[in-house]
C-alpha cells in the first residue's frame, strides 16, 4: 500500500525529489489516529508510516525521509509545475493528520492547514490551491455508518 509519485528530473524545482513515496513498516498494525481507524480509510494511515522521496538518477542511493520525525505520513503529490509536494501527516501521536508542504527552499515542511480533525490526500490543483479530504464535518455514510471526508479547499 502506497502512493508513488514521479516528476522528470529536469521539471523539479531546487532540492524537491524527482520521486515520493510512503513507506510503512511491516509490522504496522495500529492506524494513525483513532478516527482515521473508523473510517473507510483505516488501513492506508498506518502509525509509523513516512514520506520518503529518492532521486531518478542514484536510487537507492539518494533515499531521503521527508517527514523526518513526524508519528505519521501518507499522501505525496507533487504541484503541476514541480515546485511543491504536499502531504498528510502528524507531528506528534496525539495531534491529527494535518497538510503540509515542502519546496525546493524549504527547510522542512511547512503545515498548511491546522485543522483539529484529521485531514488527508492533499492534491495541488493547477491553479495552485490546495484541495484535501477532512474528517472535521463528521459526515458518515448513510448505510454503514463509516466515517467519509469531505473535500475542503486551503
Amino acid at each position: 500500500m502506497g502512493a508513488l509519485m514521479a516528476l522528470p528530473g529536469a521539471a523539479r524545482a531546487g532540492d524537491l525529489p524527482a520521486l515520493a513515496f510512503v513507506q510503512i513498516p511491516a509490522q504496522a498494525d495500529q492506524p494513525a489516529t483513532f478516527d482515521l481507524g473508523n473510517t473507510i480509510f483505516a488501513g492506508r494511515y498506518m502509525a509509523g508510516s513516512r514520506v520518503v522521496g529518492a532521486d531518478l538518477a542514484n536510487g537507492a542511493g539518494s533515499l531521503r525521509v521527508i517527514s523526518e520525525n513526524f508519528a505519521a505520513a501518507a499522501d505525496p503529490s507533487f504541484s503541476y509545475d514541480a515546485t511543491r509536494l504536499v502531504f498528510s501527516g502528524k507531528e506528534q501521536d496525539d495531534t491529527p493528520m494535518r497538510i503540509w508542504q515542502v519546496t525546493g527552499s524549504d527547510p522542512g515542511p511547512r503545515l498548511l492547514a491546522p485543522l483539529e480533525s484529521d485531514s488527508v490526500q492533499p492534491i495541488v490543483m493547477p491553479d495552485g490551491h490546495v484541495v484535501f479530504a477532512s474528517l472535521g464535518a463528521r459526515e458518515h455514510e448513510e448505510h454503514v455508518g463509516v466515517g467519509v471526508p469531505v473535500l475542503h479547499p486551503e
